[in-house]
């Protein structure tokens, strides 16, 4: 899977929640894992209809705190099954190791990113390389990217996939 993202950028601000603005807290009660469910429901509290307007490969910018409040996984596998990656300034841990889990793609540290960021606006995203190139304001930016050992984790797809690679290989 390519970690080169190029796509309009969805921005909100700080304290968004994995509990009720990512997904329902409905879904994470009743451990909703499909992924057609789940991306249905992504920001649906935030934005009623995001589900239909975000494209694979758009960008999820965001302040601090992104995935706050209880680390259900359902909140990355619905950022997953849109086909997203994430820019934030801060994430918590536990959705720090649901995103990974499930493979979406993502930088954090990112405060000066994020400022110079606004809603609608075309970003070329390298999250191996930690570059932006934000096209519509002609900016660019670099910040460090996730360890090799993460990267690799979410270019095969999540844990599962890594999981099942390493059965295979013995």
């Amino acid at each position: 899977m390519s970690l080169l993202y190029q796509g309009r950028c969805w921005k909100f601000g700080d304290d968004v929640s994995c509990d009720g603005d990512i997904v329902s807290l409905e879904l994470a009660f009743a451990r909703e894992t499909r992924p057609s469910v789940l991306r249905e429901a992504l920001f649906a509290h935030c934005d009623p209809g995001f589900s239909s307007k975000v494209n694979d490969g758009d960008l999820i910018v965001a302040g601090k705190r992104f995935g706050t409040g209880h680390a259900h996984p359902q909140a990355a596998y619905a950022l997953s099954a849109a086909k997203v990656g994430v820019i934030a300034a801060s994430i918590p841990r536990g959705h720090f190791r649901n995103l990974v889990m499930a493979g979406v793609p993502f930088l954090t540290c990112a405060s000066q990113i994020v400022a110079g960021c606004e809603s609608g606006d075309r970003l070329v995203v390298d999250f191996e390389r930690g570059t932006i190139h934000n096209k519509t304001r002609s900016t660019s930016a670099s910040i460090d990217p996730l360890p090799d050992v993460l990267l690799e984790t979410i270019r095969i797809g999540g844990w599962k996939e890594a999981f099942r690679r390493r059965l295979q290989n013995g």
